[in-house]
């Protein structure tokens, strides 16, 4: 099938998880799974860490060691079983530190791709956390999909590589907080119109550790438009197609994109 012709029901689940109980996320995991698979959704994005909670306060690594291999394989089975890709957002412990990281899982069960987090937030994250150091592309059932995580998005040239990537969908596990809503509001439909990409935007909602989530999960088509999205409180399952026709269209109709290209930006 030509690309051009592609498409993919894309879910995203707003929700609140525990900070540190790994297993009691897991468990949040797989019943979201089994939810968005009876909408029919492909491939499922949940918020950034929402597998270890994001705020551990100096404690990320003990976190991060609950992350052992039965539980990665027990993403892969919830994957498999209800036969939908998943993108899930965890501490990562490698020889070289601990990452804040996202892992794409495909719906038979095996792992697409892991993106570690290259703009890491504050003090406290540049104190937990090691900076990822190289992108994400991978092509999902004919749609080209690159991950960034939350303070990523902020940042024009780290979407602008996204898309002249090739990417058709920008997937964005976040834990937006108070009083950074504008991002929400203003931020994720602009980068999605100024690369002509879709841009799915999951944030966490409640409450961690003082901190306050935003909530406002979104998925924004290359016309900066929302297609769907939540509130700001309370669990929620998002849910639109992604179709790379529509990136392709998108594209050929903006005169930034002739411009950039011009001008050797794109």
């Amino acid at each position: 099938m030509n690309s051009s012709e592609c498409s993919l029901t894309l879910g995203i689940w707003q929700d609140t998880c525990v900070p540190g109980d790994v297993a009691a996320n897991l468990a949040a995991v797989s019943g979201a799974a089994a939810t968005a698979a009876g909408r029919g959704v492909e491939l499922l994005v949940f918020p950034e860490c929402f597998l270890t909670g994001y705020f551990n306060s100096g404690g990320a690594e003990a976190v991060a060691r609950k992350v052992d291999k039965n539980v990665i394989n027990s993403l892969h089975g919830i994957a498999k079983t209800n036969a939908i890709a998943l993108l899930v957002g965890l501490y990562e412990l490698r020889p070289s530190g601990v990452h804040n990281a996202a892992l794409l899982i495909g719906a038979n069960g095996e792992p697409l791709a892991t993106y570690r987090k290259r703009a890491l937030y504050g003090e406290w994250e540049r104190t937990e956390f090691m900076p990822g150091k190289a992108p994400v592309l991978v092509e999902y059932r004919g749609i080209r999909i690159a991950v960034l995580i939350c303070f990523d998005l902020e940042f024009p040239e780290l979407a602008r590589e996204c898309a002249r990537n090739g990417a058709d969908l920008i997937a964005v596990p976040t834990a937006l907080m108070e009083p950074f809503g504008c991002v929400a509001r203003h931020l994720v439909p602009t980068r999605a119109f100024e690369n002509q990409v879709y841009v799915a935007y999951a944030n966490r909602t409640g409450r961690e550790s003082g901190i306050r989530y935003h909530g406002h999960s979104s998925i924004c088509g290359p016309d900066g438009n929302r297609l769907v999205s939540a509130k700001d409180s309370g669990p929620e399952l998002l849910v639109a197609t992604v179709a790379s026709s529509t990136v392709a269209v998108a594209r050929r109709g903006c005169c930034h994109v002739a411009e950039a290209a011009r001008l050797g930006l794109y």
